[in-house]
């Protein structure tokens, strides 16, 4: 399998570190996930992003990984996004039970990143942030020979994941399914 570079090398560790500074120092995201809900999410992000969440996925035991994969078929089917051509608000896969995310900082989409608390009381884009990191972003897109479409969280993952899929030699797939 063809490794992608990690989107994450050029533009995630400030971003990380100043989520964790408004997280400690104006209020912590723990326990809200409104942002990630159909109240407000209508988040697309670029295939790189994606294929950097199939890769964690890879990485997690089966049966977390597989819950994951379920609860993904499971918002594109609820919100009709598979065909989706305009934003739609979905609430994430991602969003856990408790809503914290199930996505480490270093798998977060940018557009994830640069949504924080600006006040105790709100949160919105930093859009300032955003577009300091977008370039970087879109450059290892194009490194990684994928297009600048944006899709639906679901939807891009879905899709990184079937191609990442499709490339692992097949002895490793018949032999990974019983981790977990």
């Amino acid at each position: 399998m063809r490794q992608t570079p990690r989107s994450s090398s050029n533009f995630r560790r400030p971003l990380i570190e100043h989520v964790e500074r408004v997280q400690k120092n104006v209020r912590s995201c723990t326990g809200c996930g409104l942002c990630c809900t159909e109240a407000y999410n209508a988040q697309r992000i670029l295939r790189i992003e994606a294929t950097d969440i199939a890769d964690h996925l890879a990485t997690l035991p089966a049966r977390r990984r597989d819950a994951l994969l379920h609860r993904v078929d499971a918002v594109i089917a609820r919100y009709r996004l598979a065909k989706a051509h305009e934003a739609r608000l979905y609430t994430c896969p991602f969003l856990e039970p408790d809503f914290t995310c199930a996505l480490p900082f270093d798998v977060k989409p940018l557009a994830c990143l640069t949504f924080n608390p600006t006040t105790k009381d709100s949160c919105d884009q930093e859009s300032k942030r955003f577009d300091l990191a977008l370039p970087a972003l879109e450059a290892a897109n194009r490194a990684a020979g994928h297009d600048g479409k944006l899709a639906p969280i679901p939807v891009a993952v879905k899709a990184a994941w079937r191609a990442r899929s499709a490339s692992e030699p097949r002895s490793k797939k018949a032999g990974g399914r019983g981790e977990g």
